[in-house]
C-alpha cells in the first residue's frame, strides 16, 4: 500500500461519496478505471465505488438512487449531479452463460472483491486519503506497460470472453502490450468470442478504433486468431486483413469516420448487410455508408462548389479526414472545398427565397413531384451562380424556362 496524492476534481468529488459511506461505519473505496487513470494521467470520465455497505444500505443513504444492477450489488448512486455505481464486494461463481456469474455473494473483504477483476491495472483500489490497495501489483504492471490478468488468463477469459476483447481495447487506449500467458490464453480462446452478443461485441469495438493506438490494439485481434472470430470476418484473407492495421485512425474525429475507414480498409463488398448484422443504429448506418460512397467517389474526383454543397462541409471534412487515415496527400482539396463553402450564396435549400407554394402560384399547377424537380433545378443554378437568391429573380428565371419549354 502507498498513498497517492491526488488532485483530481473528479476523485475529489467522489470522496465526499465515500466519507458518507465511512461514516455510516462502512467501508469505501475508488476502484478500476478511475484509479488506473489517475496513476496514468488520463482524463477521468465515470467513478466507480466499491464498499462493504449492501445494496438497501447504500440505498438508505444516499437521497437519489438507482437500482440498476442490484441483484449484482450495483446501485447508482447521484450525488451533487453526478452518478457513480456503487457496488458491494462481492465473489462470483461460476460463469454458465459466459456474461454473469450463476451466484453472487456479498463478502466483507476488499482483496476478495478484486480478485474477481479482469485485469490487474483494474484491481487497484484507493480509499479517501490516496492510499492504494494493490494486491495483484498493478502498479507495477502499468509502468512496465504491460496488460496481465487477474489470476489466470484463461479462466478470466472462459467467465466472460468479452475480456478477450477488453483485453485488445485496452492495448489499443494504453498503448501497453499483453503478457506471453494473456496472449496465449486469447489465441486459446478466441472462438469464444462467438458466445458473445453482437451488440457487446460492437459496442467494444467501438472503443477500440477510438484507441489512439487501435493499429496495435487490432494487431492483437489478429495475431490472436480472434479477428477471424468476428461477425462477417471469418472468410476475409489475411493480405486484406492486414489492411486494417495500415489505417491512421487518429485522423478520424467520430465513430461513423473510424467504422468507414474500417470497412473500406476490409473491401467489405456489402456493407449495408454488415452494418445491420453487427446491429449499427440507423443513424449510424446511414452515416457509415454515406462516408463510404462518397469517399470512393472524391477519391478520384475533385471537390466542386456545387459537390460541396450537396455533400454538406462537415461531411466534407470527415471525407478529407478519411484521406488522411488512408495516408492519401489531399490539403489541397479541403482547402479548395473550403473557399467554395464560403463562396456558396447559399448553404442549405431552406435558405431558398423561394418555396413550392410560389411555384404552384406562378405555374397555375396543381401540387406534384414537379415542385421537387423544379425546386432542385433552381437549387443548383443558385449554387453555380447561375441564378441570384432573388425572389423576384427567380420568380423570371421560372417563367422564362417554362415558356421557353426547356426539359430538367
Amino acid at each position: 500500500m502507498r498513498s497517492k496524492k491526488v488532485k483530481n476534481r473528479a476523485i475529489e468529488q467522489a470522496n465526499a461519496v465515500l466519507y458518507l459511506l465511512e461514516r455510516a461505519h462502512y467501508q469505501a473505496y475508488i476502484v478500476g478505471g478511475a484509479v488506473r487513470n489517475l496513476l496514468l494521467d488520463l482524463p477521468i470520465h465515470d467513478v466507480d465505488i466499491a464498499t462493504s455497505a449492501e445494496p438497501d444500505e447504500v440505498m438508505s443513504l444516499f437521497q437519489v438512487t438507482f437500482p440498476v444492477g442490484i441483484e449484482h450489488g450495483t446501485v447508482v448512486v447521484r450525488y451533487d449531479h453526478v452518478d457513480y455505481e456503487v457496488t458491494t464486494f462481492r465473489s462470483e461463481s461460476e460463469y454458465k452463460d459466459f456474461r454473469h456469474p450463476e451466484q453472487v455473494r456479498f463478502v466483507t473483504s476488499l482483496e476478495k472483491d478484486l480478485a474477481r477483476r479482469d485485469f490487474t491495472v483494474n484491481a487497484i483500489a484507493m480509499n479517501r486519503e490516496g492510499t492504494l490497495i494493490d494486491p495483484y501489483n498493478g502498479q507495477a504492471d502499468i509502468q512496465r506497460q504491460v496488460l496481465r490478468s487477474v489470476g489466470k488468463a484463461s479462466e478470466r477469459f472462459e467467465e466472460d470472453p468479452l475480456r478477450i476483447l477488453r483485453a485488445a481495447r485496452f492495448v489499443a487506449q494504453l498503448n501497453f502490450s499483453p503478457d506471453v500467458e494473456l496472449k496465449q490464453a486469447m489465441q486459446a480462446k478466441n472462438f469464444r468470442i462467438r458466445k458473445l452478443s453482437v451488440e457487446r461485441i460492437y459496442q467494444e469495438m467501438t472503443k477500440l478504433l477510438a484507441g489512439r493506438w487501435a493499429a496495435k490494439g487490432l494487431h492483437l485481434l489478429m495475431a490472436t486468431g480472434v479477428f477471424s472470430e468476428l461477425p462477417l470476418l471469418c472468410h476475409q484473407s489475411p493480405k486484406q486483413n492486414h489492411e486494417v492495421v495500415k489505417i491512421d485512425y487518429r485522423e478520424c474525429s467520430s465513430d461513423a469516420e473510424r467504422w468507414a475507414a474500417f470497412l473500406l480498409s476490409l473491401d467489405i463488398k456489402d456493407v449495408k448487410a454488415f452494418l445491420k448484422a453487427w446491429r449499427f443504429s440507423r443513424k449510424n448506418e446511414n452515416q457509415v455508408q454515406f462516408l463510404i460512397k462518397q469517399f470512393k467517389v472524391f477519391t478520384k474526383k475533385e471537390w466542386d462548389a456545387y459537390a460541396v454543397y450537396q455533400v454538406g462541409i462537415e461531411n466534407v471534412r470527415a471525407i478529407e479526414r478519411l484521406k488522411k487515415a488512408f495516408h492519401l496527400r489531399g490539403e489541397g482539396q479541403k482547402q479548395c472545398a473550403e473557399a467554395y463553402n464560403e463562396r456558396l450564396p447559399i448553404h442549405s435549400r431552406k435558405e431558398l427565397k423561394v418555396n413550392g407554394n410560389d411555384l404552384q402560384q406562378w405555374l397555375g399547377r396543381k401540387p406534384g413531384p414537379w415542385i421537387q424537380e423544379w425546386i432542385i433545378r433552381i437549387e443548383a443554378a443558385v449554387v453555380k451562380g447561375q441564378l441570384v437568391n432573388d425572389r423576384v429573380a427567380i420568380k423570371g428565371w421560372v417563367e422564362s424556362c417554362h415558356k421557353q419549354k426547356k426539359k430538367f
